[in-house]
């Protein structure tokens, strides 16, 4: 999917406020991806191969694509943590901002965020899914609302409870 990639939060600031003005859709065609999110400025900015959704007649899962977009970009841990946030709260203006990522767009984020990762990884997301009910991710975000800094604490985390199920599911391998 990406054969190349420098992306910078200049690239993420403009990808982000380009879909905001397309009015936030979940799915676009690879040419208006190209087109109206990248722009001619950013298409060299990263090369996608579009042959997956061009060949198969699929739209791009917006919400998948900027995750891993964001997942790849060449910032902090803390950034890309707060882009996903900019990303998934839905009242999240992306020029000040809502304050908080609430219960329904944290599950969101999750379900999204297992789909970019089983196609990066190529791992099923049986096996990812199996992960998030081993740390019980369910009962975690039940009743939240998180702000930006809960949100990436929340996922520092995740990300560590995550990393040990896998430690612990290679060692009965």
């Amino acid at each position: 999917m990406l054969n190349n990639c420098n992306i910078t939060l200049d690239f993420l600031d403009h990808v982000l406020l380009q879909w905001v003005e397309l009015g936030r859709p979940l799915k676009l065609k690879p040419n208006v991806f190209k087109d109206h999110l990248l722009t001619e400025k950013y298409q060299q900015t990263i090369q996608l191969n579009y042959q997956h959704w061009l060949l198969n007649d699929h739209a791009i899962d917006i919400y998948e694509m900027l995750t891993i977009l964001i997942l790849f970009a060449r910032i902090t841990l803390d950034d890309r943590l707060i882009y996903l946030f900019k990303l998934f709260a839905t009242q999240h203006s992306l020029k000040g901002g809502a304050e908080v990522i609430k219960q329904e767009e944290l599950a969101f984020f999750i379900q999204k965020l297992t789909d970019a990762l089983s196609q990066v990884l190529s791992l099923s997301k049986t096996v990812l899914k199996d992960i998030l009910n081993r740390i019980r991710i369910e009962t975690l975000i039940e009743g939240l609302e998180l702000n930006k800094n809960e949100f990436v604490g929340f996922n520092l985390k995740v990300t560590y409870a995550i990393s040990e199920v896998v430690k612990d599911l290679q060692g009965h391998m």
